[in-house]
């Protein structure tokens, strides 16, 4: 847990989550990455893995 701007703790997967949507603009998670570069979501894996078969 880590304090936020308020002084109250919050777990540190909510500064991951925040962290990951300040870089990519996406506001749900999981974001796949691979080899550094964004993948998205669900979705966006299942079609990005039918295209890499």
């Amino acid at each position: 847990m880590l304090p936020n701007h308020e002084g109250k703790r919050v777990p540190r997967v909510v500064f991951r989550i925040r962290a990951v949507g300040a870089i990519t603009g996406a506001q749900t998670v999981p974001q796949v990455f691979i080899n550094g570069t964004r993948i998205g979501g669900l979705e966006d894996l299942e079609r990005w893995a039918k295209k890499a078969a």
